[in-house]
Order: C-alpha cells, then structure tokens, then sequence
C-alpha cells in the first residue's frame, strides 16, 4: 500500500515523496483515590504523507487508510502553497544497531497482570499510610512504525514500551503533601513495588515542614528537577530556534555556554530508552552525538528542513509530536526534537554534597516552569516538594516557596558540584539521565 502511494505521488507531478506509517496498541490500569478506576484497551494507526512538488512542501495525514487517495490529493494542493525547500529525502536505511527496542514479555502482559500492578502499588502505600489517596496508571504499548520513500528507503522498527505514574495526597489538618513516582522503559524491567516504595520514601521525608527564609541559597537540583530545567537548553539547541533567531545561543557553537563540569551527550540509541529509535521520523539515521562538551556548544538539533537553513547536516532528531504533551504522532509534520539526554556523572558522592551545605535546599519537583521565558534561560516555578539544608542535614519539607533564576547563569558561573549518582527520568518521548546538580546563589522566595 505504500509503495502505490509514492507511485501515486509521483503521478500526481511530485518530485519527491515520503510515506510514514504508525500503528500501535496500548493496555492501561487506572487508578483513583486508592482504588482501581479501569483497565482499558486501544489501538491506532495512521499514514502521513510528504511530498516536494517544484520543490514545495505538502503535508497530509488520516487514520482511515480507505482515504489515502484523498489525504495525497490534499498533499499536493498543499504543496501548492507550501515552503519552498531544498531538502532530499534520505535513502540509505540504518544498519542494525543491536538496540533492545522491543520486549515479549511485554507484549504477553496481559490487562489483568497490569491490574494486579496496580492493586499491588495501592497496597504499598496504604501499608505506610492508610490515610494516603493513591492515584496513577501502569500501561504497556506495542508501536510498529515504517516509513518508505522516493529516494530509496524503505524501512521499519517496532518498540514495546511498559511504563508507569504513581501519586500519592496526602492530607493532615491544613497540611497537604503531594509525591510523585514514574518510570518507563522498553522492556519488562520495571518494579512497580520498588517505585511505590520510591513515593513512600519521599513522603518519610517530607511530612516535617520547616521554614526558610528567602533568598540566595545554594540548591542542589535532584536529577528530575535537572532534566526539566534542560528543557531550556533542548530549546535553546532546537533547529526551528536557532533558524528563527530567537536562540540565545544561536551564534555560539564552539563557544563556552556552561561550566566545564557540564557535558551533555544526546544517545538516541541508549538502551531501553523509550527514546531510541534506529532512524527518526523522517528516516535519517540515528547516532550518539555531543551536545556540550565540558561547557563548549557542539551541536544542533537539525532536521531536513532546518539543517540546509543552518548548512548543516541532518542530525537525526525530525520527529513528529506533539510538541506540548511531549508524545509522538503521525498527525504532525516533522519537526527538530531531542532524544534521549544523558548529562554526564561527576566525581562527589551526593552524601558529600550535602554534607559541605551549610544553608540550603534540594528542589526536586516544580511547578508552573514554563510561565517564564524559558528561551531566553530565564525561568520561575514554585516548589511543590523541595527540602531545606542545614549544617549538612536534611530537616524537612519547605512549603509555599518558589525558585527562579537564568538558566544559562547559574549552570554556567554558579555550578559548584556534579554528583556520582545518577537516575533515569522519564521524559515525554524520551528517557533522560541526570545526576544531582550543587549550584549556589540561586534564588528562593517565600
């Protein structure tokens, strides 16, 4: 079927033509207020079709495959009016890379062994406290994707993907605690129990509230706080940004844009990453490539549109997604999104860390981050759990606080320490992985 669709392309006067195919299924136990919610099913599939006709770009997409004669029909009136490109699509498919993207046993999880999951994850938290309100799904997915084009390519992978979100609310006289937990990988790697026992963790530590008074501190950013205040450089090394001009570091490859103990690594075939793929969504291959290398900007975010814009080659990171809930869909066009981020480990334990911390705070969950003007760096959030420092010892949770600053100030003259211990954080499409980030004079208010 899709090889008549380029063939029906090039009939209708397109020079070039890509067809991307998805289809998938997902399985999800939910769960509310401490009791099982659903267990639900569901299956999608969709085309989407490129085309370059006088070298101007048309789009089209259906989830009905019956109407692909008319999704291409409005491709090429699109292209009608679409950008004027120079973009080749690519034609050499990825060699195996030996990447575990998909799972059996995964698959063979069946809508009840997600239930008892669920049922088991409730137990745990309930256990420490049977006051706490339990909240949250466990889902696995099956995605098939192929894409075939003009210039040659014709080639596909398939990823499983087992994944979870436990929350837990607290609620004691005026005092209400929210802890969070999730994960997701590739492969039946899970621990559902240990994850909960994760949220029963930071529950221990958090019912004490202690005060702060506001001001500069010195922060330690745990590795989910540091993945999401990365997103501003994801943004800032994001193709589309950098053409548009409204990158704060547009001009500055090979330059200094953070401290030295910053490297940044992009593996878009890290092993069971939600995020690894052998080729994009456009079908240009996929390779490990550095980001920040000791502080120096060394790459973009490119796709085939923007890498000719940029003179630059493609980089592997066209995908087509949502891009504010973060998921991919065969419904968008393709556009310059980041992988899987890796930020390299320091050499200090973070028991070291804290110990050297006379005043401080530990911020690991915001809120309300992207308020602020995130493309210039500068950022604002509040503090739904962060805990305060004193004399090297963790006494409790602050409440009604919150942390700003710029980005690019405080991880490039600000960053005291980089920690030994790092933690995979879920993000989106991708999985990222962080170590807990020291930097001082970052400002809380109260």
């Amino acid at each position: 079927m899709l090889e008549d669709m380029i063939e029906k392309a090039q009939a209708y006067g397109a020079d070039q033509c890509e067809v991307f195919f998805e289809e998938g299924s997902t399985s999800a136990a939910k769960f509310e207020h401490s009791r099982l919610k659903s267990v639900e099913s569901s299956q999608t599939h969709g085309v989407a079709i490129r085309l370059l006709a006088d070298q101007k770009l048309g789009f089209g997409a259906a989830s009905d495959l019956a109407k692909m004669r008319l999704v291409l029909q409005a491709a090429v009136d699109a292209a009608q009016h679409g950008e004027k490109l120079a973009i080749s699509f690519p034609s050499s498919p990825p060699a195996a890379n030996g990447r575990k993207l998909e799972d059996d046993e995964v698959r063979d999880l069946s809508p009840e062994d997600l239930a008892e999951s669920a049922r088991r994850v409730i137990k745990k938290l309930n256990e420490y406290d049977p006051a706490i309100l339990v909240s949250g799904s466990i889902s696995k997915g099956d995605l098939h994707i192929r894409i075939v084009n003009t210039a040659g390519f014709d080639s596909e992978y398939r990823k499983t993907v087992l994944s979870g979100g436990i929350w837990g609310q607290l609620v004691e006289g005026k005092n209400i605690l929210f802890c969070y937990r999730e994960s997701a990988a590739t492969t039946a790697s899970i621990d559902f129990e240990e994850l909960a026992a994760r949220v029963v963790a930071d529950f221990e530590i958090s019912r004490v509230n202690v005060d702060i008074e506001g001001g500069p501190k010195t922060v330690v950013f745990t590795p989910r706080a540091a993945s999401a205040l990365f997103d501003v450089l994801k943004l800032g090394v994001n193709g589309r940004n950098v053409e548009k001009a409204t990158s704060p570091i547009r001009d500055k490859m090979g330059e200094k844009i953070l401290s030295e103990k910053v490297t940044v690594v992009e593996d878009g075939l890290l092993e069971e990453a939600v995020g690894s793929a052998p080729f994009d969504d456009e079908g240009t291959i996929i390779e490990k490539k550095t980001v920040v290398d000791h502080g120096v900007l060394k790459s973009f975010a490119v796709d085939l549109r923007t890498a000719p814009k940029l003179s630059l080659p493609p980089t592997g990171n066209g995908f087509r997604v949502y891009a504010f809930l973060k998921q991919q869909t065969y419904e968008a066009p393709p556009s310059p999104h980041s992988t899987n981020w890796l930020l390299m480990p320091g050499g200090r334990r973070l028991e070291e860390i804290i110990s050297d911390i006379e005043n401080g705070v530990i911020v690991d969950v915001m809120a309300g981050l992207f308020t602020g003007n995130l493309l210039s760096g500068d950022f604002s959030a509040n503090l739904m759990l962060a805990h305060k420092i004193s004399k090297g010892k963790i006494l409790g949770r602050i409440k009604e606080a919150m942390v700003s600053g710029n980005f690019y100030d405080i991880f490039r003259d600000n960053l005291l320490a980089v920690s030994r211990e790092t933690e995979r954080v879920p993000e989106g499409f991708a999985t990222n992985v962080f170590p807990y980030l020291c930097a001082k004079e970052v400002m809380i208010s109260t």
